[in-house]
């Protein structure tokens, strides 16, 4: 069901495979929380907690949704808001190479703190 929605957010960058995803929900590294509205599937999100220099950090690895309106970004910063809480996490990151995605951070309170570039060699 979700498939779909990883080849569209893998194309923006990050060099992972499905199968990387796979392997790290099911080693419990990581968690994918689907979303519906009434009984419709209408995104994920997958998160993997972990610790950085300043304490627990709730990193959201991938994110999707056909539902591109603000009412829903606001949903789900939300609930990852809440799961943040949850863990006693300082922070709540993503990485992305879509400029788009920056100014939604933006616009949920994210701000830019680092910038990764990547070369194949």
């Amino acid at each position: 069901m979700v498939k779909p929605g990883l080849e569209k957010v893998k194309k923006h960058g990050g060099g992972w495979l499905n199968e990387d995803i796979y392997a790290s929900i099911k080693a419990g590294q990581s968690n994918l929380h689907v979303f519906y509205d009434d009984a419709t599937y209408v995104g994920f999100v997958l998160i993997t907690p972990s610790v950085g220099f300043g304490g627990n950090v709730l990193h959201v690895w991938a994110m999707y949704s056909d539902d591109q309106n603000q009412q829903y970004h606001d949903e789900v910063n939300n609930q990852l808001t809440q799961w943040a809480e949850s863990m006693k996490a300082k922070t709540i990151t993503f990485h992305t190479s879509r400029k788009g995605w920056g100014k939604v951070g933006e616009k949920l309170g994210f701000k830019a703190v680092m910038t990764i570039y990547e070369r194949t060699v």
